[in-house]
């Protein structure tokens, strides 16, 4: 399941420009230019202290309107009249879609999502979501992967008893990992990629990856020629550092380590 679900994360030229929007560390996130200026609402999950990518992103495109949602905080603090917020938790909920349903008229939308891995869930229940989805000409969403590390320095008894069972609950964990990615790129299509420096590569299974990656995904409907990028990760010029104490990644694709 580890090999399956990285061989899924292809990233792929289309005819769409590329802009980073926020600020220049962490909350900054490129977008496809020629669909961002024809959004008609942002929906944002996730933002903590730092709405930098809606400003920015309705100062640059001036959208109808941006909803920000955040179950973790009181509220947000903006000039802006067009960005509201919502203190509702990112969920396949009847509230979620009242409040998608009362706005989404048009199918020129942007979802933006960094929810500390319950986007897993998310989009786990993407085929019940499947008709709102359709309204979205592109996702942002930050991918939170977490895995088990085996142990090291134990007895050879213990470490085949540990590395035994530890792959076993790596393989159940990126199982559900591959499927929801699956049910995505049903829909979506990668167009950019790029590690949040955070956190350390991980390294498990011949594979060395960052353990949160933050994806850009256009519509499948809307791109009419694609293949495979030829770009590196980071992208220099447009890619920044989420930590700004440490240097960014120096490279992210290939995952495979070996």
């Amino acid at each position: 399941m580890i090999d399956k679900f990285f061989s899924l994360i292809k990233v792929y030229d289309t005819e769409y420009t590329k802009v980073r929007i926020g600020r220049s560390g962490d909350g900054g996130y490129v977008v496809a230019k020629e669909l961002a200026e024809k959004t008609d609402c942002v929906y944002s999950f996730g933002i903590g202290d730092d709405i930098s990518f809606e400003e920015d992103f309705y100062n640059k495109f001036k959208p109808h309107k941006i909803i920000c949602y955040d179950h973790t905080i009181s509220g947000i603090v903006t000039d802006i009249k067009n960005i509201e917020f919502k203190k509702i938790k990112l969920e396949y909920s009847q509230e979620i879609k009242d409040s998608f349903l009362s706005v989404i008229k048009k199918e020129n939308n942007l979802l933006k999502i960094d929810v500390e891995g319950d986007e897993w869930d998310c989009i786990y229940d993407i085929e019940q979501l499947n008709p709102i989805l359709s309204k979205f000409n592109q996702i942002i969403i930050e991918l939170h992967i977490v895995s088990v590390e085996v142990k090291e320095g134990l007895s050879p008894y213990f470490n085949k008893f540990y590395n035994h069972a530890l792959n076993k609950i790596n393989n159940n964990i990126f199982k559900k990992y591959c499927n929801c990615l699956q049910d995505l790129l049903k829909y979506f299509t990668i167009i950019h990629i790029h590690g949040n420096n955070s956190l350390p590569k991980t390294k498990l299974n011949g594979y060395e990856f960052p353990p949160l990656l933050e994806l850009t995904l256009v519509r499948n409907g809307l791109i009419e020629e694609k293949k495979i990028t030829k770009e590196t990760f980071p992208v220099n010029g447009m890619d920044r550092p989420n930590k700004t104490d440490r240097p960014d990644f120096k490279s992210i694709l290939p995952f495979k380590n070996e």
